[in-house]
């Protein structure tokens, strides 16, 4: 390559011989060739200068150096001309080095290209760990799943399966409201038919007719069903009329074998069939003999409309509403065991195997304990106090926490209808006890009202 003193020139030459080996060599070579190339121009820059002076000072001088010193300041402008135009050729090739090796070559075709890739991989990496990061997410979410599915299967299986003993309660209370239901009938029942008796209603037992219609008719049914002619040293089958009435001997005075033992009894005064209802026929001649035996007067209908006899009547509805409330108890007691319903039959069997449990096999045996359609008073029997003598009750107890908590709440209502019926007994105490202290202080009420009136 030929270097002349036109630095356009020059510029285009090198431009053209640098393109060249850059195309043909490698990067390394290339690279290297560049500043060779840059040190080459710089050392023909200076050769050159030094030619063109000496040239122009051997032309200007002609050998005669008395002119050096008046063409010194020449030849410096001209250095520095050359000079200048020198540093504006280095910068233009540095800038122009600048542009397309390092921003075109190594930056557009290689820096370039490879940050690209770098940009892809990085993504693709990126958007990788993502997902991984993502599937753990779901693979701990879908664990954590399974495992409160599988504790709520674990638990319900341990909380919702129920025990047979857990059953015991339910099966045993399954007729125990339509028991209690016939209970307040057979209970309303007796209060009505006594004051019906007593006050001599019509269709009632007593005829108004005659005051002592009430004893005839109570002492016919003595004769045919409650004569026992052992009594009275033999003397009384005189008058005993049945002597097949073994069934029913001595039941209208016996309170404890009528009343007290048995813990059903058959009462039924809803329809009752032909047979039933024995015991509802002997509780009331029972009820007749301790309460009102001797029936009150019929009030002639005259007297009524005269003022002065109306007290007579008030006194006597006195006497019979001091009377209920003694009855009640006694009414109360038969209520609770009044035979249940029909539906209590099929009950019955199971209370029959809990019994057997205690050693009573024979089935005979238990229906005159519990009777075969058991009362009120028999279920409560068991769920109160049966069931709990039965050690197997205790073994029961070693159970999943979700069933003896059902039994904890069997227990507490069994406890609450208990505690109901003692609050009802303790109302009718209570009654009982208002009563006796009112006609303790009748006599006293009355010596007051006299003084008062007197004053």
């Amino acid at each position: 390559m030929r270097i002349t003193s036109d630095p356009a020139s020059n510029r285009k030459q090198k431009s053209d011989f640098s393109e060249r080996i850059l195309q043909c060599a490698p990067f390394r070579v290339r690279f290297r060739m560049r500043f060779l190339s840059a040190f080459i121009f710089l050392a023909c820059a200076f050769t050159v200068i030094s030619f063109s002076s000496k040239s122009a000072l051997a032309a200007t001088c002609n050998d005669n150096c008395a002119c050096v010193e008046a063409l010194n300041p020449v030849l410096r402008q001209q250095i520095e001309q050359q000079h200048e135009q020198n540093r504006d050729h280095i910068t233009d090739e540095f800038e122009k080095h600048e542009d397309e090796f390092w921003v075109g070559y190594l930056y557009g075709r290689h820096l370039r290209p490879m940050l690209s890739r770098m940009t892809r991989e990085l993504s693709a990496s990126a958007m990788q760990q993502a997902f991984a990061v993502g599937s753990f997410l779901d693979a701990q979410n879908q664990l954590a799943t399974q495992r409160l599915l599988h504790i709520k299967q674990a638990e319900a299986h341990k909380d919702y399966q129920p025990s047979a003993s857990v059953c015991v309660f339910g099966t045993v209370a399954k007729t125990l409201a339509t028991a209690e239901w016939n209970s307040r009938l057979t209970r309303t029942t007796l209060i009505k038919r006594s004051q019906e008796r007593q006050l001599n209603y019509d269709n009632s037992i007593s005829d108004p007719s005659g005051s002592f219609s009430n004893v005839i008719n109570r002492m016919t049914q003595f004769k045919d069903r409650y004569c026992n002619p052992n009594a009275e040293g033999g003397e009384a089958g005189v008058i005993c009329e049945s002597a097949d009435n073994e069934a029913s001997r001595d039941k209208d005075i016996d309170y404890t074998g009528l009343v007290d033992i048995p813990l059903t009894l058959d009462i039924n005064f809803d329809n009752p069939e032909e047979g039933e209802n024995q015991d509802g026929i002997d509780a009331l001649a029972l009820s007749a003999n301790l309460f009102g035996h001797t029936s009150l007067p019929v009030v002639p209908k005259a007297l009524m409309p005269m003022v002065d006899k109306q007290t007579l009547l008030l006194d006597m509805r006195e006497v019979v509403a001091k009377r209920s409330v003694a009855e009640s108890s006694l009414y109360s007691m038969l209520a609770r065991k009044t035979a249940g319903s029909k539906q209590a039959e099929g009950n019955a069997q199971f209370m029959y195997n809990i019994m057997k449990e205690f050693g009573v096999q024979d089935d005979e045996d238990i229906a005159k304990i519990l009777g075969e359609r058991p009362s009120y008073y028999a279920q409560m029997e068991i769920l109160t106090k049966k069931l709990y003598q039965n050690p197997s009750f205790y073994i029961n107890l070693y159970d999943k926490p979700a069933n003896v908590a059902r039994k904890s709440a069997a227990l507490r209502a069994v406890g609450l209808m208990q505690s109901m019926d003692r609050f009802n007994s303790q109302l009718r105490s209570e009654a009982i006890l208002s009563l006796m202290l009112e006609s303790d202080l009748r006599a006293e009420q009355s010596a007051v009202q006299n003084r008062i009136g007197d004053n």
